[in-house]
């Protein structure tokens, strides 16, 4: 029965196997058909019976498509049993010759002595069962892949009707004839159906035979086993057969509801043969489990085993299941895939695209994502400190459990153990996980040290993957300890304990497998806690059918190992996990999931739960109802309450294979076989001929075959050996007698494989073309151009085929191509030998790299419209994604041409032929223009990325405008509203500076800041600051008030009539220090400062489409020294000119977008005196809509006091002199809350301009407040744009860099 697994469903096809939810399975185009049928009536959909409203009379009808498209009528057809044994439907020889068959098995039942009942019934089972899993399951596997069936009745008439003159065998034509039609009376024709449908039909009968036998046989083996077991209770015996009827009265219902959902149509694999116009809704029985037929399907048979109370029975029965499994992995998936899931249309390009995909994650955006997965066996690698740590923590666990003895005493030590690491893998790593949701403390933490947010999430997959690890491992142990080989494996329930604890962990391992394909890495190691994307929940695969399928069954291999080891302590402990485990959902993912994705996005019901509750009575639905209402209501309470207490790349060396023994050294190319097997009799070898073309490789190659590497080389003229493109298509013409077989095939060979030049002693691997097509299948006459086309003036005839794709070997050596006879491997005829190279690259250029890497990789991708692009622009199809035998091909060409290896997966990844060629040459530009505090954090961000970063600074030292003409002070975020850029930032900016200046020793303290009030209304806007602070940035910013005796004791100078307000995390810098190591950590990272260079002049390049700026940037730039011009171009260009950033924007976009810079200069004055003595930061309470924070009282890293800054608008960025008729009005603002200061002792200081994008712009939120502009320029590609940065842009520095890093990287 074939298996309609929940699949997505695939546009434009006939019919679609899709969710409850289904969309109509044609499209209007498909329906607005021409065909005369699909005009009749009406589209059919799941219930044969159902009828159009409105037109009652007039039946539904199904409509089947055949490959090459004719539409036909499918009629109504019947299920087997019904067939066999319903009176009411017509008979016919094969049913009868099916009921003979299934009396004969049970006569032999009964007639077989005693002794040969259960060999004999067990053999007769496999036979069918291998019947049905292997030769049912090589007969569709390929159907699917050749056609073969078809190709069969095709070779073999079976369906010609003899009026035609051309059926050999009219005996059968009319026996298929009158058994078809005897069983479908209405909607059939035989001579009008079509020929898949009519071999769909034959092969059907074929099935009931075979499935009718598999059954009943397993049934007659069951009951020739089935006993009552010595010293069964009376009540045991009940209970055995209670859960066994059960269970088989269940199998029944799932095979029935599977049945009306999938009709004959899917039952009996018709999808191998036509699709028809059909919806299939998968709902009832298929939102139990995947794959229903194949998995709880088989729940009967092991209720047959309870039943016969046989472990014969159940064993053969849980081979049969496995053979089952068998089955669906490997012929049914594929067909699956292949005829619904097909990949879909590659996009040609980034710019076509009508918006940009959505990734699966943050991390994969990076131009130089790494690709190297953690789990599974095929990942392990032993040079990745996790795989190596992993791997001895496991070995040397083992060998503790198996070195020390099993005493009461180290058992006790190793249940500690276990529990110890389960404690720690569900509490320490939920603990972690908490922190990392709310505070990203993880990423912090890494961030703080230099490393990127991508480092965090490596070390975090490591740590996780080692405590998983672990906490297996240790339980692993314990259970070792605790189990002790049985003496009696048939003593009581021993044998029935060990099966179902080894079900129960396959039931596990099964689990855990499809919750990491489902997930992938980013999903299996919570990436949503580390990086924030827009992804949309889906429940496909297992969460199709459960929320969280390790809350239920994720932990059965826990309880599995108690039923084997029979131990108390195990089922504590599993008890124990399973407590736990279920604490960690509830408590650590779902509050995540719920902030991520919102409560709306997760469901509340998986399918197995829905499906359950809409099973039940009304009565017991009612009492369901109101359970939930009570368990919703207490699970909310219950987090209301929480919620209110809680506030690489390896390089590889390429070789070439060559043949150094065999090679050219024994037969000319041509030499003819000498001796003649006797079936060869009459066949002159020198009738065979093969010669080849190809495309000429071009590139010079490192070493090269000559065909002359010995005095006895096989080539006996001057001949040079062909050297062919890596994966270009060979064309290979052949020449033959005209009466040679039709079964005639040519093989590709690497020359060293077969010593024999008679006969072939390898197999082709599939690399191999039949001379004629008809014989072999569809599927092998892939390649065949021409045949058979005679030869002139000459007895023989000729073909053509062309290798390409899978057909060759993708590898470089030196090859040969081999004509066989007969469908034998005897070989008639040798090609010349011919090389497949690559040559080696070594330019630097990108533009050199693209267009020798462009050929290449078309070719890899088999020179296929759909796969390979035409241009560097062009995406790759998505089957590059699907199938990794494409990417391995790349990876190949590239570490031969380059000498550098990637792994497979960078292939996808990067998508175009221009991504590949940058990542080869690893020589993105990046190229940011100011060189100020934010120029050089985000140049030392971007560098640690890439180290082909260049800052380009128009004075000649960094940071000589508002970088080096401020108040230097740490500022907390207090002023600025809950939602903007400058209050995030700076609150972020403030964590990495501190962390920062104390890594790197750079002069900084933490002051504090007192803000005063005087009057009444300053006393309203410090209670107004406080509730901010409070209660719009939940306490992220902490201030408490200040009394007036405390104030008092620590700054007796300072006046605060209406109160004072401190904020603790304030502090200062040294600027100056700050820059210093900020550039020394550019240069650190292969970062370029260029100073005395002025932008002059920016212009996108290559903006080919929508988006400008894709080729790059072309920056004018002039030294201000020499005043020479040059040009500078780069792949991304980040904007942080400052008071010219607006400047630099107006340079490129249109008009209408230009935007203007406001200055606001700055005023300081210094203090000569030594008293009145400060120590904190001292600033008056904020005026609402003022463009400053007042004159307030800062210090520097030697504790002389300074002050400023006021607020000035000037008309130019140049203006810099202090305005010392503005100190008089300083003098009294300072007085008001420093009236003991010295007014002789202030002089001016300096002055700075700080960039405003509005005229009056306010400090706080409203009345004129502007916040930072930071973004990726709508328009363009590859351009940020850093606009505004005004106070607090010291603080926020680093944390402008991490955001920048984040808009181009993640």
């Amino acid at each position: 029965m074939s298996s309609a697994a929940d699949l997505p469903a695939g546009d434009g096809t006939l019919r679609q196997r899709t969710g409850v939810t289904s969309e109509p399975a044609l499209s209007a185009e498909h329906s607005a058909s021409n065909h005369p049928l699909e005009k009749e009536s009406p589209r059919h959909d799941v219930d044969h019976g159902t009828q159009q409203h409105g037109e009652p009379d007039k039946p539904n009808k199904t409509y089947g498509r055949t490959p090459d498209g004719t539409v036909f009528i499918v009629p109504t057809t019947h299920d087997m049993v019904s067939q066999l044994f319903d009176p009411r439907e017509p008979k016919n020889l094969s049913d009868a010759v099916v009921i003979v068959i299934l009396a004969l098995h049970v006569l032999l039942a009964y007639f077989l002595p005693a002794d040969l009942r259960k060999p004999v019934m067990a053999a007769v089972f496999v036979f069918w069962r291998a019947s049905y899993n292997v030769g049912i399951g090589i007969l569709l596997n390929e159907q699917s892949n050749g056609k073969l069936m078809v190709t069969w009745a095709k070779r073999w008439r079976l369906f010609v009707n003899p009026s035609t003159g051309q059926q050999p065998r009219t005996w059968l034509y009319n026996l298929l004839k009158k058994e078809l039609e005897a069983k479908i009376p209405e909607d059939y024709k035989f001579e009008e159906a079509p020929l898949e449908y009519n071999t769909w039909l034959v092969f059907r009968r074929l099935v009931d035979l075979i499935l009718m036998c598999d059954f009943v046989s397993y049934c007659l083996f069951a009951i020739v086993c089935a006993h009552v077991p010595e010293g069964e209770t009376p009540m045991v015996f009940l209970c055995r057969w209670v859960v066994g009827v059960a269970l088989f009265v269940f199998n029944i219902w799932v095979k029935l509801d599977a049945h009306r959902v999938v009709k004959d149509f899917a039952w009996y694999w018709g999808d191998f043969f036509y699709l028809v116009d059909q919806e299939l809704t998968f709902d009832g029985v298929f939102e139990m489990a995947p794959h229903p037929m194949y998995s709880i399907g088989y729940a009967g048979y092991y209720g047959i085993s309870a039943m016969a109370a046989s472990y014969e029975v159940l064993f053969i029965s849980i081979a049969a299941h496995l053979a089952q499994l068998a089955f669906l992995v490997v012929v049914e998936n594929p067909h699956i895939d292949k005829t619904y899931n097909p990949p879909a249309p590659r996009s040609k390009s980034d710019s076509e695209l009508d918006a940009p995909a959505e990734p699966v994650d943050d991390a994969s955006r990076e131009a130089l994502a790494p690709v190297h997965n953690l789990l599974g066996l095929r990942n392990i690698d032993l040079f990745r400190s996790t795989d190596y740590s992993v791997i001895v923590a496991s070995i040397y666990v083992a060998v503790l459990a198996i070195a020390t003895p099993s005493t009461p005493t180290y058992q006790v030590i190793f249940f500690l153990h276990a529990l110890l690491w389960k404690v720690w893998y569900c509490v320490g790593i939920g603990i972690l996980l908490t922190l990392q949701s709310k505070e990203k403390m993880i990423t912090r933490h890494f961030v703080k040290y230099g490393e990127s947010a991508g480092e965090a999430w490596r070390q975090w997959k490591g740590l996780y993957h080692f405590s998983m690890t672990l906490s297996v491992a240790s339980f692993c142990a314990v259970c070792w300890k605790m189990y002790s080989l049985p003496e009696d494996w048939a003593h009581g329930w021993v044998l029935l304990r060990h099966v179902i604890g080894v079900s129960l962990i396959a039931l596990q391992i099964w689990t855990f497998v499809s919750v990491y394909d489902s997930l992938g890495e980013f999903g299996w190691f919570y990436g949503d806690f580390f990086f924030d994307h827009k992804a949309k929940l889906t429940y496909n695969s297992i969460y199709r059918f459960l929320n969280n399928p390790e809350r239920i069954i994720g932990l059965a291999g826990l309880w599995g190992a108690a039923v084997i080891t029979w131990s108390r302590s195990i089922a504590l402990f599993a008890l124990l996990s399973q407590i736990l485990t279920m604490g960690h959902i509830e408590f650590v993912e779902r509050p995540h999931m719920h902030k991520v994705y919102g409560s709306g996005n997760l469901r509340e019901e998986a399918g197995l739960t829905k499906f359950i509750k809409n099973s039940l009575p009304p009565p017991v639905k009612g009492w369901s109802s109101s359970v939930d209402k009570v368990l919703d209501e207490t699970r909310h309470f219950v987090d209301d309450v929480i919620t209110t207490a809680g506030p690489m790349l390896a390089s590889g060396v390429s070789s070439i294979a060559r043949d150094t023994t065999a090679l050219f050294n024994k037969y000319p190319a041509r030499l003819t076989i000498t001796r003649i097997p006797p079936d060869l009799a009459g066949l002159n070898p020198k009738d065979y001929s093969l010669s080849l073309t190809g495309t000429s490789a071009t590139a010079p190659l490192g070493e090269r075959a000559t065909g002359k590497e010995s005095l006895t080389a096989r080539v006996d003229k001057d001949f040079k050996t062909h050297v062919f493109e890596y994966g270009a298509p060979i064309r290979v013409k052949w020449a033959a007698p005209a009466n040679h077989s039709k079964k005639d095939w040519v093989g590709l060979y690497m020359v060293t494989d077969n010593r024999s030049r008679e006969v072939t002693e390898v197999p082709s691997l599939g690399r191999w073309i039949p001379t004629s097509p008809g014989f072999y299948g569809e599927a092998a006459n892939i390649g065949t151009v021409k045949w058979d086309e005679p030869v002139p003036n000459s007895d023989l005839v000729s073909g053509e085929m062309v290798f390409e794709g899978d057909k060759l070997w993708w590898t470089q050596g030196v090859f040969e191509f081999r004509y066989h006879h007969d469908g034998t491997h005897q070989v008639m005829s040798v090609s010349e030998p011919f090389e497949v190279g690559i040559g080696r690259f070594d330019e630097d250029d990108e533009a050199a790299i693209e267009a020798a890497l462009l050929p290449v990789v078309r070719n890899c991708l088999d020179r296929n419209s759909d796969i390979a692009p035409s241009t560097v622009d062009e995406r790759f199809g998505s089957h590059v994604e699907r199938d990794s035998k494409y990417a391995k091909r790349v990876v190949y060409a590239i570490r031969n041409m380059f000498g550098i290896e990637f792994a497979p997966a960078v292939v996808p990844a990067d998508g175009n032929v221009r991504r590949l060629a940058w990542r080869v040459c690893n020589a993105k530009q990046v190229l940011v223009i100011g060189g100020g505090v934010v120029g050089l954090a985000v140049s030392r961000a971007l560098a640690q990325r890439n180290p082909a970063t260049l800052l380009l600074e128009r004075h000649l030292q960094p940071g000589q405008e508002t970088s080096s003409r401020n108040s230097e002070v740490i500022h907390a975020g207090i002023y600025y509203g809950a939602s903007t850029l400058k209050t995030a930032l700076c609150i972020r900016g403030k964590e990495l500076l501190y962390d920062y200046c104390a890594a790197h020793a750079v002069p900084h303290r933490n002051t504090s800041k007192f803000i005063v009030a005087q009057t009444p209304a300053q006393r309203d806007a410090l209670e107004h600051v406080h509730r901010h602070c409070t209660e719009a940035l939940g306490g992220r910013v902490p201030v408490r008030w200040v009394g007036a005796d405390e104030l008092a004791r620590r700054e007796p100078h300072v006046r605060a009539d209406a109160g004072c307000l401190e904020s603790p995390t304030t502090g200062i810098v040294d600027s100056h220090a700050l820059m210093v190591a900020l550039l020394g950590h550019l240069e650190d990272a292969g970062g370029t400062f260029s100073p005395g260079s002025r932008v002059v002049g920016v212009a996108p390049l290559g903006g080919r489409g929508p988006a400008k700026g894709s080729g790059g940037w072309e920056v004018a730039v002039r030294d201000t020294q020499s005043g020479e011009e040059s040009t500078i171009t780069a792949d991304t260009l980040v904007n942080a000119a400052g008071l010219g950033a607006c400047d630099v924007l107006n340079m490129v976009v249109p008009e209408a977008r230009h935007m203007r810079t406001y200055y606001a200069k700055g005023n300081y004055f210094s203090y000569g005196a030594s008293a009145p003595r400060v120590g904190t930061l001292i600033y008056p309470a904020p005026q609402a809509g003022a463009g400053g924070l007042g004159t307030h009282l800062t210090l520097d890293m030697g504790g002389r006091v300074k002050f400023g800054p006021d607020v000035e608008w000037v008309d130019s960025p140049d203006d810099l002199a202090v305005s010392g008729g503005r100190m008089e009005a300083a003098t009294a603002e300072i007085k008001k809350y420093l009236p003991g200061v010295d007014v002789g002792a202030l002089t001016p200081d300096y002055a700075g301009i700080r960039p405003k994008l509005a005229p009056g712009q306010a400090v706080m939120e409203g009345r004129g407040f502007n916040d930072f502009v930071i973004r990726r320029e709508e328009g363009y590609e590859g351009w940020v744009n850093l606009l505004g940065i005004e106070s607090p842009g010291l603080t926020s520095s680093l944390a402008i860099g991490e955001m920048v890093e984040g808009l181009l990287y993640r």
